[in-house]
């Protein structure tokens, strides 16, 4: 789980699927289609909503840029309203849900070339500054849908590596 993003669905302690941004799925009986629907409180740190297109560009994104987490199976990704997404696959696939699980949402009108270091997520934090190779420190996102964190702000320490990295 990403302390900055949410995903579509989430595993819980016990490896089950559970809801997180999708409220429902479902899985067609052709197999290969599934259906979510995105919870309509859901928002960005910056307080702009998710919609079924930021998670349309989340994934066409993530196939452009070669993620190989399981979601290259998908063969179109269809967002006909701001809380629905329909996700066809290539084949049928009984661990594509599990995929689903692990790629956070990013905003569409959001990204740029430098989001990895700037992310605007719905996870339980924002970002507020990362001093990189040193600390990043992140506090409460006031817009997170979930329960909130137990923590109000976190500070890490990044220990550098031997490569200035």
């Amino acid at each position: 789980m990403s302390i900055f993003h949410s995903n579509l669905v989430h595993l819980d302690q016990d490896m089950k699927i559970q809801p997180d941004l999708a409220t429902s799925w479902e899985l067609a009986s052709d197999g290969i289609t599934y259906s979510f629907t995105l919870h309509p409180e859901a928002r960005f740190s910056d307080g702009s909503p998710i919609t079924g297109n930021d998670v349309k560009f989340t994934y066409e994104k993530a196939i452009e840029r070669g993620y190989v987490g399981g979601i290259d199976t998908i063969e179109s990704i269809e967002a006909p309203d701001d809380h629905t997404v329909v996700m066809r696959l290539k084949d049928p696939n009984s661990l594509f849900i599990y995929a689903v699980a692990r790629l956070g949402i990013i905003p569409e009108s959001g990204y740029s070339n430098d989001y990895g270091s700037k992310p605007v997520g719905s996870g339980p934090y924002r970002l507020i500054q990362w001093d990189k190779g040193q600390q990043l420190i992140a506090e409460v996102n006031e817009h997170y849908f979930g329960q909130p964190p137990l923590a109000e702000e976190t500070d890490s320490a990044v220990s550098q590596r031997g490569d200035g990295t």
